[in-house]
């Protein structure tokens, strides 16, 4: 049995909280990167914060024939694909140069989940994601979204190993940002379900708002689910105005709070092809708004689920308003169903005294000797950052505040509190 150990550094002890896993690029280093062949990478500072990344600095990949790119600090956990505990992979892609490449315009990535030393097999390869970015011209440093569903994986069980990312495209450079693994909406004991209208009567309402107090042009009511196979029943949503959105009043169960959970999700359908700005609200903090433009909301006739990360500064509370909608749009309808929270896990450990020393200083947090693994929490246990092989871990980006430590040494997992 595998040892757990939590210990003290000037603060009491703590409970030991697991986040999904996730790589960003904040502390300045590869975190695990490397290029199988035909290529190089390094990080540097983002080049365009507006639109989707405001990170402070991105993965460069420097393209020469194929290159695919590994990451052995991200593990993809094996498991059968009918219940896999993950919804799919996410990251974020621009398009930053030509790299003396012509063929550069919509191009294929290819997923996989392989050994240390990938043989890219197609008994390693889980799938595809196509179209990462559009027109070299149009999208050219745009930073996009690229997502790979589990569930459309060839293989019947997803196989246990690295990330391995493979753009199939001769030559370009391009950035890579945030990539993460989203934990499953329905196979998943840490997903609670706040409304799916089952149990509502057709025609029931629910509140709907103008976002700035002004007149109410819009109305929410309970219908038949159009697609029978996705459910019974779920919620439509009519504006003949802007700035209109459903406001969910929303209790959790008792004892918890907002800050306990880290995803939003629901499920979407419309009979158009919707390009509007989205706007998701805790009371009035922001889970999520589309900064600029009108992006499509999904494709026409089919059910889909959406997510959406949740940041830390929402409400702390165990009611509050969940307000979601498209203010751009000024008519038409679309409906929601499956609206659901992503619970933060937590576990204990044994308490044992660390048998070296940890302190955070000048925007370090620093071990006396090199971790196999350090993995970096904010309070309520959001995995912020994963280093590997280190002693020593740049957080110059993070706030002023309480931060876990969680470090993997010659077997053992110890746990810590720090503040910066």
């Amino acid at each position: 049995m595998k040892r757990f150990t939590i210990f003290l550094v000037l603060f009491n002890t703590f409970l030991f909280v697991a986040g999904q896993s996730k790589i960003d690029f904040e502390n300045q280093d590869l975190s695990g990167a490397s290029v199988v062949y035909n290529g190089s990478i390094s990080v540097i500072s983002n080049p365009v914060t507006t639109g989707i990344n405001a990170s402070g600095y991105c993965l460069d990949v420097i393209n020469n024939d194929y290159a695919p790119i590994k990451f052995s600090n991200f593990v993809i956990p094996a498991g059968a694909k009918a219940t896999y505990p993950y919804a799919k992979l996410k990251f974020k892609i621009a398009y930053k140069s030509f790299n003396n490449g012509t063929d550069l315009d919509y191009p294929q990535i290819d997923v996989f989940s392989s050994p240390e030393n990938p043989t890219l097999s197609d008994a390693e390869k889980l799938g595809s994601i196509n179209s990462a970015w559009g027109s070299h011209v149009s999208d050219s440093l745009v930073w996009r979204t690229a997502e790979f569903l589990f569930s459309s994986s060839s293989l019947t069980d997803i196989p246990e190993g690295i990330l391995v990312l493979k753009l199939a495209k001769p030559k370009c450079e391009y950035l890579l940002d945030d990539i993460e693994l989203i934990p499953s909406p329905t196979n998943n004991s840490d997903v609670i379900t706040l409304f799916d209208f089952e149990s509502n009567k057709i025609n029931d309402a629910f509140p709907t708002i103008n976002i700035y107090g002004e007149a109410l042009a819009s109305s929410a009511v309970v219908v038949d689910d159009p697609v029978t196979t996705h459910s019974t029943k779920s919620l439509q949503m009519s504006q003949t105005d802007y700035n209109q959105v459903v406001a969910f009043d929303v209790t959790l169960p008792s004892g918890e709070n907002l800050k306990n959970y880290d995803r939003l999700y629901f499920d979407r359908y419309s009979t158009s092809t919707n390009y509007a700005q989205a706007y998701i609200f805790a009371n009035d903090i922001k889970i999520y708004q589309d900064v600029s433009g009108y992006p499509s909301q999904g494709t026409a006739n089919t059910w889909i689920t959406k997510d959406y990360e949740i940041t830390q500064n929402v409400p702390d509370a165990n009611n509050f308003t969940l307000k979601i909608g498209y203010t751009s749009m000024n008519s038409g309808s679309y409906l929601i169903d499956n609206v659901k929270l992503h619970r933060i896990s937590t576990g204990t450990g044994e308490k044992t005294l660390i048998p070296f020393i940890v302190n955070c200083y000048n925007n370090y947090i620093q071990l006396n000797r090199v971790a196999e693994r350090i993995e970096i929490f904010d309070i309520s246990g959001r995995l912020l950052l994963t280093r590997n092989n280190v002693a020593k871990v740049n957080i110059h980006q993070f706030t002023q505040g309480i931060y876990l430590v969680k470090a993997f040494i010659n077997g053992e997992t110890f746990l810590s509190k720090v503040i910066k």
